[in-house]
């Protein structure tokens, strides 16, 4: 199934222009843990973001993928 990108997927991709936490992307985008989860499961599964354990915290970054969507979206 092609995934649908949408606002919030595109809002979560373009606050990734460097890696962020779980943790703060949640408050900077003012979204539930769980409603973040499962958007970053969708772009996971896309290609367009990855996800690392770094100890207690998940860091999440977007892949070069998720980088050449967004020059995409923004003309360039």
């Amino acid at each position: 199934m092609p995934l649908h990108l949408g606002p919030h997927r595109t809002q979560i991709l373009r606050a990734l222009d460097r890696p962020a936490n779980m943790r703060g992307l949640t408050a900077a985008l003012n979204y539930t843990a769980s409603a973040l989860t499962y958007q970053c499961n969708r772009l996971v599964q896309a290609g367009l973001i990855q996800r690392e354990r770094r100890g207690r915290e998940v860091m999440v970054s977007r892949t070069e993928r998720g980088a050449a969507l967004l020059d995409l979206l923004a003309g360039r």
